[in-house]
């Protein structure tokens, strides 16, 4: 998988959001506002098809936290019995081990609440997330609702 930068360093994108749900409108925003250039997350995961969809996003802040505690890495997963509407184990299956020889950091579609306009927030391994210099090589994960 590659490691893009967030893309629109320098530029305030108006109307992101960081909340469940936001992730496909905040996508949408992002390649609007020609955030979608060769290094973009939000490009690469509006141009994602697997399993026959096609239908994918960068999502928000809110959404990839909660994504994490669902199905990331058990080890630390806020909810290592994650089960989903069947009462299947899901934790783990996410395997948010990041890319070889790259600190496990996903982006987001949410930009910084500090500095919006030079960093946005990215999801770690660990469990936290954190802001990052928009100009930093992080690796993304699409989402799509279902």
């Amino acid at each position: 998988q590659y490691t893009p930068d967030w893309d629109c360093s320098g530029t305030n994108v108006a109307g992101l959001s960081d909340n469940i749900g936001a992730g496909q409108s905040n996508t949408s925003i992002l390649i609007a506002q020609g955030c979608n250039g060769y290094n973009s997350p939000a490009g690469f995961a509006t141009d994602f098809t697997s399993a026959g969809y096609s239908d994918w996003f960068l999502p928000s802040k809110d959404e990839l936290k909660k994504i994490f505690d669902g199905i990331g890495n058990t080890q630390a997963n806020a909810n290592p019995n994650a089960t989903n509407s069947n009462g299947d184990t899901v934790a783990g299956i996410g395997q948010f081990n990041g890319v070889p020889g790259f600190t496990a950091l996903y982006w987001t579609s949410s930009q910084s609440d500090i500095n919006p306009t030079y960093f946005a927030w990215a999801q770690h391994a660990n469990g936290s997330q954190g802001q990052h210099s928009k100009t930093t090589f992080l690796t993304w994960r699409p989402a799509r609702y279902f």
